[in-house]
């Protein structure tokens, strides 16, 4: 009896599966695949930020996992990633009867 039981909820498992797999798909989702730069990217120099910037650190991490190497100065660089401005904020969405913020929307402004 718990052979069967094990059998339809495996089942039902895979039925469940396909389903969802067929509306992910339908409605235009694909998962992000490696990132092909240009050439002329290979070694880049990001200019602009402090080197302890939080924007600095992602992108170095994002192009280094493209395959391309962030060099320290501007003369060894191919290419340069001008980060113009860096900006946080907030926004109070709702805000309770005792007048104190309830719901933030956090905002990050990038100019590059």
């Amino acid at each position: 009896m718990n052979h069967k039981k094990a059998k339809t909820r495996r089942n039902y498992f895979y039925v469940v599966c396909g389903r969802l797999r067929a509306a992910v798909s339908a409605c235009g989702f694909h998962l992000r695949g490696d990132v092909a730069l240009p050439k002329v990217m290979g070694k880049t120099y990001i200019q602009g930020a402090t080197p302890t910037a939080f924007w600095k650190r992602i992108c170095r991490r994002s192009l280094t996992v493209a395959g391309s190497q962030v060099v320290d100065a501007p003369q060894d660089a191919t290419a340069q990633l001008r980060i113009v401005s860096e900006a946080f904020g907030r926004r109070v969405l709702t805000v309770a009867i005792t007048g104190k913020a309830r719901r933030i929307r956090a905002l990050l402004h990038r100019r590059f």
